[in-house]
Parts: C-alpha cells; structure tokens; sequence
C-alpha cells in the first residue's frame, strides 16, 4: 500500500504568483503586437521559450507530490523524479522554512520541511515539503527505522 502526499505550498502565493505570470506574458505579447514593422523571428522564438519557461515554473507547484511505497520513497519533484529506498536513508531531519533559506526565496513554501540525506543518487539530500508533515514523517520513520531522526521543533 502507498501513500501519496501532495506539496505543502501556500494558495495565496501561489494565486499572485500565477497572477505575476499571467501579466508578464499579456504585456510581452500587446509588445510583440505593438511593433508596426515585421517583428522577427527571433523575438516569436524568444516569446515562445518564456511561455514554456513560465508554463513550467506554474505546474511545478501543483504537479508536485511525494509517494511512500512499501520498499522506496518517491519525490516528484515536477519534472525532476527521484527513488529512494529505505535502505539507503542514514539521515532525516525535519527543519522550519519562514521567508529564506540557503539565499532562495521560498515564502510558497512556509512551514515544515523534511530533508532526506541518502546514499546513493546525483544529490545526497533533497528537501521535501510535505502537506500533512506529521503524518509523513511517523509512516518514514516506521519504514526507514534505521534512519537517525532529528526533529526540531513541531
């Protein structure tokens, strides 16, 4: 049996965010549209790439979601995957997130944080922001038990 667990984000964030997005690329294209000569191409192609570039970053947040298996862990980082077995977990903390950390800006993702170190993989830790915290960490501590756990705070 797996249990599924949806990323932690702030609505509100979001929603001006997707706003931000959304007139960013309204005013680009009365832009694009504006210019009386033939626009080049290379401007379309520019537009294009934004459009894909922006597309990303907006289904990044609800696409997002991490799955607890019998035997692995699975982030679903959109559009990055990474499996990670029980096994191979040495380390899980739990850490607080308020406006910055490690100099990024993640006020979308306010609020409790995991983060996994693991030995095998590109990465040997990723942060995960799971929507219902405590219930994740209590089933991955029962599933990687040997695991060190340090949990700050709530």
């Amino acid at each position: 049996m797996s249990m599924v667990f949806k990323l932690h984000f702030n609505k509100w964030f979001f929603a001006i965010f997707l706003m931000l997005v959304l007139t960013i690329i309204i005013v680009n294209g009365m832009w694009l549209f504006s210019i009386p000569e033939p626009v080049p191409a290379d401007l379309w192609i520019l537009y294009a790439l934004n459009l894909v570039l922006y597309l990303l970053l907006v289904l990044r947040m609800p696409l997002t979601h991490y799955t607890l298996t019998e035997n692995v862990l699975i982030v679903i980082n959109w559009p990055f995957k990474t499996i990670i077995p029980y096994e191979k977990i040495y380390k899980i903390e739990r850490f607080e997130v308020k406006w910055y950390y490690f100099g990024e800006f993640k006020r979308d993702q306010a609020g409790h944080g995991v983060k996994v170190h693991y030995y095998a993989g590109f990465w040997p830790s990723t942060k995960i922001f799971p929507d219902g915290s405590d219930l994740f960490l209590s089933e991955l501590q029962s599933k990687a038990a040997q695991a060190e756990f340090i949990i700050r705070g709530k």
